[in-house]
């Protein structure tokens, strides 16, 4: 099989493996191509003795691109997992409402905030209080006013 290459071609080549652009014997040229595809395997092989590996530039954008998805879910879950700790918080009348930004900051500066805020006594009351049928033993039975005045 016969290879040709025309003028381009042939400072394309002679320029990408550094050579003069009037080099023309072949010999010279394979023993170039030679030294550069051993080049290549001794640097592949001094990289897989250090423990590295070899990968192509997309390979890399790839796991570059997936890497940065990864942490933008983690960050996702992380903020999620706070969120979680002050609304429970709230609900259970642990602190108000109006202390929710404070609390979500403090336990992003420190994930051991979450626990005391978990371990902090109820100081809201969320159940409703003070009515009924059955206050101080009257069922307030023909008394139409008995669950409004006590």
């Amino acid at each position: 099989m016969e290879l040709t290459f025309n003028d381009e071609q042939t400072t394309a080549l002679l320029e990408a493996l550094g050579l003069a652009a009037d080099t023309a014997d072949v010999a010279v040229i394979l023993a170039a191509i030679a030294d550069l595809a051993v080049a290549e395997n001794a640097i592949a092989a001094k990289a897989a003795g250090k423990g590295l590996t070899l990968i192509d530039a997309a390979q890399l954008a790839a796991l570059e691109l997936a890497a940065e998805e990864g942490r933008t879910v983690s960050a996702a879950a992380a903020k999620a997992v706070v969120n979680g700790h002050v609304d429970t918080a709230i609900r259970e009348g642990k602190l108000p409402p109006a202390r929710r930004d404070h609390w979500v900051k403090l336990i992003e500066a420190d994930a051991a905030m979450a626990d005391v805020l978990a371990s902090a006594p109820v100081v809201i009351p969320v159940t409703e209080a003070g009515y009924g049928n059955a206050v101080g033993g009257h069922d307030g039975a023909g008394d139409d006013t008995s669950p409004w005045f006590r």
